[in-house]
């Protein structure tokens, strides 16, 4: 086999579509050090706006640092295999027979023949320690942040460059896109956040308070070191820092944090098209907090699937190309999306889309379906729209074991009477208590048929035990803050002054914040609420999310885990855990509910 045909055949596609590349380009940071960086720009002279994304997975087709000639032969064949197969269309993504990887060309980047064609410079950046860059790899670090100011500065001025750069990523090239735009490089003008977190405390390291053990595990093995070339990529122990601080700390995880770093919101100045994701084990939160708190011209949101594959580089593109077209390119007659569209998901992978001009929706109402223990039907405790008159408890083990389910508090709606329409963010207000002095709190909604089988939301791929909303809280980090939270969305503090162990058998309040929501509950469906002491369907979370990640187990140098994360023995093992209701303890769930679409 010629070796050299898939490059030449890729080089005769970038030649058609009138695309110019050039490899190894050597960028100059602050402090005499470099990043390599491949540029991908229309034929011809011209100055073009620039799309950006630094990272730590690599410059290679598909995936991975290019570091030899044998890495780059694969990442050639790779990529004429992507063009030859030639199955990215809309039918193919309405039937959901394209895994992620056959929708883009470099991981979570801008896919270049979608984008150079439309008059645009792509311009993927290597992070430090990435392949054949100099440094240590240390993603989601103030460094890297800092050197995607560097790298913006000088794209702005190439001669190719018309002085205006986006930043454009998904995931993780979505968090580092708002850390950077969070710093205000001049140059940057717009910015493409697809799925990522601006919270890294709540939403990557330690949601509800419990660490991402598994997660990060994975990831750091998996996603960075694995694809970087060489036996032994030096990278920086992110579990390891994350494990040493247990509480949100700006010094730890704020824009400048010594573990990971946020975007401080309140310093974004440029327009932003951003997503969440409905249901996922992440990304699900950091873009709709920065669209309803962070008050710029020209934002957007998106609210997708889990799977938010098909949508970045299908559903939505025409989307994206738009708001850089008017923000890049000053094209001030392209007309401007509706500020916020949602997938308004109604069961079994059928979906619709919703438009409005905020989040969360206009008119949207809170429900509280309040838990009665001393209710049952068929033996399990009912939840109703009507506060019990009577107390109540469940009690459940919090001793669990991997691949068995656990106990669990069980309560379900009778049959609805009329359809449920809701949208938005989910949350469930608990009196808790346990013989130890701690728990950790896991809820997960489901919506099960008239004949009680679980009806799956996911939208791409159909998941089977796909929950509508799930979430998590360790009782001890149950304090909020009363000024950024609201009757439907706790915030809590995860201070370590504010943590608070309980005592044995002491009953307290907890409001637990879970994934938003879209769905439309045909009447005769019923609600099913469980609270459990580990997540039963973390694997249902992540199938959800696209199959191509896992939560991981973590590693017994860092932790001992369940279900990837924390499985602390003196709040486990021998633990009753006990969920209160009745008027004296009005346990409930709150849901967001919006008129008939």
């Amino acid at each position: 086999m010629d070796s050299s045909a898939p490059r030449e055949r890729n080089e005769r596609r970038r030649q058609a579509a009138g695309i110019e590349r050039q490899q190894d380009v050597q960028i100059p940071v602050r402090d005499g050090n470099y990043l390599l960086a491949d540029v991908f720009r229309p034929a011809g002279d011209g100055r073009h706006p620039v799309i950006v994304r630094l990272g730590v997975y690599g410059r290679a087709f598909d995936c991975g640092a290019v570091v030899d000639e044998s890495s780059a032969q694969a990442s050639e064949e790779r990529e004429d295999a992507w063009h030859t197969k030639k199955v990215h269309s809309s039918t193919d993504v309405a039937k959901d027979i394209i895994p992620p990887n056959e929708l883009y060309e470099n991981m979570v980047s801008a896919n270049v023949f979608d984008w150079v064609p439309r008059g645009y410079v792509c311009l993927r950046v290597d992070a430090r320690g990435v392949g054949k860059t100099p440094g240590v790899i240390d993603p989601l670090s103030a460094e890297e942040a800092h050197d995607y100011c560097d790298v913006i500065a000088w794209a702005a001025e190439q001669p190719w460059s018309n002085g205006r750069v986006g930043v454009y990523g998904g995931s993780y090239n979505a968090i580092t896109g708002w850390n950077v735009a969070g710093m205000a490089p001049p140059a940057l003008k717009a910015l493409i956040a697809f799925a990522g977190d601006t919270d890294l405390y709540r939403e990557f390291a330690h949601p509800g308070g419990l660490a991402m053990v598994g997660f990060i595990d994975q990831w750091v093995t998996g996603n960075v070191k694995a694809v970087q070339g060489w036996p032994d990529p030096e990278v920086v122990d992110i579990l390891q820092k994350v494990l040493n601080h247990p509480f949100d700390d700006p010094a730890h995880y704020g824009p400048h944090g010594s573990v990971v770093c946020s975007v401080d919101r309140g310093s974004l100045r440029v327009p932003f098209l951003t997503s969440v994701c409905l249901g996922a084990p992440i990304h699900g939160r950091g873009g709709a907090e920065a669209f309803a708190t962070v008050d710029v011209p020209g934002k957007e949101l998106l609210v997708v699937d889990a799977n938010y594959w098909p949508f970045m580089y299908h559903d939505c593109l025409e989307q994206q190309m738009r708001f850089f077209d008017r923000h890049l390119k000053g094209d001030e007659s392209v007309p401007a999306a509706p500020p916020v569209r949602v997938v308004q998901r109604t069961g079994g992978g059928a979906h619709l889309w919703l438009s409005d001009t905020q989040w969360p929706l206009s008119d949207t109402t809170y429900n509280d379906f309040f838990l009665d223990a001393s209710t049952t039907v068929s033996g399990t405790p009912v939840m109703s729209r009507q506060p019990p008159t009577t107390s109540g408890l469940v009690a459940y083990s919090a001793e669990a074991k991997a691949g068995v389910s656990p106990q669990s508090a069980v309560f379900e709606t009778p049959p609805l009477a009329d359809d449920l329409e809701l949208a938005g963010p989910v949350s469930a207000i608990l009196w808790v208590s346990a013989s130890a002095t701690d728990m950790d709190v896991y809820t997960l909604l489901r919506v099960l048929d008239p004949a009680g089988r679980e009806v799956s939301y996911a939208v791409r791929p159909l998941a089977d035990g796909c929950p509508l909303s799930h979430g998590c809280l360790k009782v001890s980090h149950r304090a909020t803050d009363p000024a950024l939270s609201t009757p439907y969305r706790p915030w809590h503090t995860h201070r370590e002054q504010d943590y608070s162990p309980l005592k044995p058998d002491e009953i307290v309040s907890i409001h637990v914040e879970m994934t938003l929501a879209t769905a439309r509950v045909p009447k005769g469906h019923r609600l099913q609420l469980l609270v459990e002491a580990f997540s039963s369907e973390s694997s249902a979370t992540w199938r959800a999310y696209g199959g191509i990640a896992s939560p991981g187990t973590g590693t017994k140098e860092h932790s001992e885990t369940l279900g990837g994360r924390p499985y602390e023995h003196a709040y486990h093992i021998g633990v009753e855990n006990r969920i209160h209701t009745g008027p004296d303890h009005p346990s409930k769930l709150i849901i967001p509910t919006i008129p008939r679409q």
